[in-house]
């Protein structure tokens, strides 16, 4: 078998396995970041589906609804309750992110009412259904405006049939 000739041996650089390394984990990153959503199983993790892989989702099937209310020190020393209306509140768009489950949106909502004088507590439930209308959960997250501490609770309302 003859030898090639020296000219006919492509050049390869010196670097090429840092190249493949780094394309690799290139390639690794765009592969786990979806596959986290398949992993972790935290209804919050579950509504937000930015970095994921959509074509086997049913998340946007589901139709959902919120609800936010306010807990204010009156002087007398008692708390009041308050519905909001989020409608007066804040843009349409900020609230159909809301419904969608954004746990930074939520978040940014809470802590900006918390701002407000004598609030003891800002309570956002999201109530989600099926594309068939069964109810599947609620969702209530609550921030408590003097600790900044965050509660979510998650109820199922799915019945075994």
């Amino acid at each position: 078998m003859a030898k090639k000739p020296e000219s006919e041996v492509p050049n390869l650089p010196k670097n090429w396995p840092w190249i493949l390394g780094w394309v690799g984990g290139l390639l690794l990153l765009h592969i786990m970041v979806p596959l986290m959503y398949y992993i972790n199983t935290s209804p919050t993790a579950r509504s937000d589906e930015r970095f994921r892989w959509r074509m086997f989702s049913t998340v946007r099937m589901r139709r959902c609804s919120i609800e936010a209310f306010e807990r204010k020190a009156l002087p007398q020393g008692t708390v009041d309750t308050e519905t909001l209306r989020l409608s007066q509140i804040v843009q349409e768009a900020w609230i159909d992110l809301m419904r969608r489950g954004r746990p930074q949106v939520m978040m940014g909502f809470m802590r900006k009412r918390c701002t407000l004088r004598n609030r003891v507590s800002v309570e956002l439930r999201q109530y989600c259904r099926s594309a068939e209308g069964k109810p599947l959960f609620v969702l209530e997250n609550v921030l408590d405006c003097k600790t900044n501490k965050k509660k979510t609770t998650y109820r199922s309302l799915r019945t075994s049939s």
